[in-house]
């Protein structure tokens, strides 16, 4: 009887233990996930919360959301029409940038956790407005506008002329780049994350990686 009783507290012992041990690495791999939930929802604030210094972010995920809303913020002065699709197009390449993601091992030591993660990933494609209107077409117009209103030309004048020349090309715009986005390869990637345990909660002290998805691939 004392044999069977001691063979079950040594069970529940070790059951005890291996129990701990995946509770502390659920709370690093939730991290790791918000990460990526972050990054596709494009919560730079959350994102933060999740980091000590962005700046450390080798795999380039804040860098990468940061650019988004700068090429969004870009084509504010390009017609409605243009900025309803552009901001829509860059939000889905937001949403795809990550192709699929694997935690492969999380290892605990001293308050510290170093997690491997390796999966598939797009980069930044450059959706430049600034290539339009550097465009032979765009250029020439806008060169007739100008000409035809000499001195009496202003700014605000300008920018209407480009919203409107802009919009009516927007069709044929969005045609090309959405089979750009249709059309590119993923690419492997392997990071490194370090996160320190603070009073309350598991945070992300550094990532390192070779690849980066704020990396412009065209």
């Amino acid at each position: 009887m004392r044999k069977i009783l001691k063979i079950t507290m040594v069970f529940l012992f070790t059951f005890a233990i291996v129990g701990c041990g995946n509770q502390n690495n659920n709370a690093q791999r939730k991290v790791i996930e918000q990460y990526f939930d972050f990054l596709e929802d494009g919560n730079i604030e959350e994102l933060e919360k999740l980091m000590v210094k962005s700046e450390d972010d080798q795999f380039g995920a804040m860098e990468f959301l940061r650019n988004i809303e700068h090429m969004i913020h870009a084509a504010d002065m390009y017609g409605e029409g243009f900025q309803e699709k552009y901001e829509e197009l860059l939000i889905t390449m937001r949403e795809n940038v990550i192709e699929e993601y694997k935690i492969n091992d999380i290892k605990l030591e001293d308050g510290e956790a170093t997690v491997s993660v390796s999966g598939n990933y797009v980069g930044l494609v450059n959706y430049s407005v600034y290539e339009i209107i550097d465009s032979s077409e765009v250029y020439e117009i806008l060169m007739n506008i100008i000409e035809e209103m000499g001195e009496d030309l202003e700014f605000d004048d300008y920018i209407e002329a480009l919203s409107e020349i802009i919009d009516e090309m927007t069709e044929d715009i969005f045609e090309e780049w959405e089979e750009t986005l249709e059309n590119l390869e993923s690419k492997e990637f392997t990071a490194q994350f370090i996160l320190v345990e603070t009073e309350d909660r598991w945070v992300i002290n550094s990532i390192s990686s070779e690849q980066s998805i704020n990396s412009f691939i065209n």
